[in-house]
C-alpha cells in the first residue's frame, strides 16, 4: 500500500463514482479499478460495495477512510511546517491549473498584488502531484458536473466556434454546421482535455470538416485561426480578451457544447490560510463577472 492508492481510494469514497473520481484525478477509469481492485487484494478485503449507480464503503472501507485522512493531514502537516520554515515563514498555496489559464491569471496578478507576502506554485502541465494530492487547488475541466464536500463547480462556460475577425463567418451572430463546410480545422493536440470533450462533439455531429492540423499548444491555434483562415473550437471564458486578439467567437445555434470548469481541493487534510483567503477571493472575482455557478442556480 502507497500514498498514491490512498489518494485514489479516498476520490472514488468521496465521489462514489470511479468515472468521476477519475476525471478529478486524471486517470483513466480501466486504472483506477485496477488501483482499487489491487488495494483490495493487499487488504484481503473489500472497500466498496454498489447500491444502485453509487460505490458505498463497506466497514472496512469506512476504516481504511478514517486512517488514510489521519495520514494524508500527518503528511500535509508537516509538508506545510517544514516548507515555512525554509521560505521564512512565507505560507504557499499550490495550485495545479488545468483550465481557464487567462482568466485564473488575471485572478492570480490581482490577488498577487495585495498579498505579496504569500507565495504561489502554478503547475500547469505536472500531474504527479495530482496522483499524490499535493496540491492545494486543482481547477480541471470536465463534461460532467462535479460537486462534493471537497468539489465544487467554478463556472459553465459554451464553446463556440473560432475564427479570423476577416473571416466572413465572424458577421455572423450565429453559425450552423453547415456554415463551416470547406474551412481547415485545427485542433489542440490529443493529450489535452479540452481535445477530448470537443472531439466527441464533432462525432457527435459529424462535422462537415476534417481536422487538418493538430498543436499542443493554444498559442499555435490562435495563429493559425487568426492568420491562416483555419477554424476551431474554443472555451467562452478561458483566455483573455489580449489572447483572442484578431479572433471571433460564434456559438453554433444547432450544436450549442457547454463544459464545466470544476475546482477540488484537499478536504481531507489541512488547508492552510492562504488557500483559504485564495480560494474565497476567486469567489468573489468571478461572482462579481457574474460567471460563479452557484449564484446562477
Amino acid at each position: 500500500m502507497d500514498l498514491q492508492q490512498l489518494v485514489y481510494f479516498s476520490k472514488v469514497a468521496e465521489f462514489q463514482n470511479i468515472s468521476k473520481a477519475a476525471g478529478v484525478l486524471y486517470v483513466t477509469q480501466p486504472a483506477l479499478t485496477r488501483a482499487i481492485k489491487k488495494l483490495e487484494e493487499e487488504l484481503d478485503c473489500p472497500l466498496f460495495q454498489r447500491r444502485g449507480k453509487a460505490l458505498v464503503l463497506t466497514e472496512n472501507g469506512k476504516l481504511l477512510q478514517q486512517r488514510a485522512q489521519e495520514l494524508m493531514q500527518m503528511m500535509r502537516n508537516v509538508k506545510n511546517e517544514v516548507g515555512a520554515l525554509n521560505s521564512n515563514k512565507r505560507q504557499i498555496v499550490t495550485v495545479q491549473l488545468r483550465c481557464i489559464f487567462g482568466l485564473f491569471m488575471d485572478v492570480l496578478g490581482r490577488f498577487m498584488k495585495e498579498n505579496p507576502d504569500i507565495e504561489f506554485r502554478v503547475l500547469q502541465d505536472d500531474d504527479s502531484g495530482i496522483n499524490f494530492g499535493d496540491y492545494d487547488l486543482l481547477l480541471f475541466p470536465t463534461s460532467n458536473p462535479v460537486q462534493s464536500r471537497s468539489s465544487e463547480i467554478l463556472l459553465k462556460e459554451e464553446v463556440f466556434i473560432a475564427m479570423s475577425d476577416a473571416d466572413p463567418l465572424a458577421q455572423k451572430a450565429e453559425l450552423k454546421v453547415e456554415d463551416l463546410q470547406g474551412h481547415p480545422y485545427v485542433s489542440i493536440g490529443e493529450k489535452r482535455m479540452f481535445y477530448q470533450t470537443t472531439s466527441t462533439h464533432r462525432k457527435q455531429l459529424r462535422f462537415p470538416v476534417e481536422i487538418t492540423a493538430y498543436c499542443d499548444g493554444m498559442t499555435a491555434v490562435r495563429n493559425l485561426v487568426r492568420d491562416w483562415g483555419y477554424v476551431s473550437q474554443m472555451p467562452q471564458y478561458t483566455w483573455s480578451k489580449t489572447d483572442l486578439s484578431g479572433i471571433t467567437l460564434r456559438p453554433l445555434s444547432d450544436a450549442r457544447l457547454y463544459r464545466y470548469v470544476c475546482m477540488t481541493w484537499n478536504g481531507d487534510t489541512h488547508m492552510n490560510q492562504a488557500t483559504k483567503q485564495f480560494k474565497n477571493y476567486l469567489y468573489q472575482y468571478l461572482a462579481e463577472r457574474e460567471l460563479l455557478y452557484r449564484h446562477k442556480l
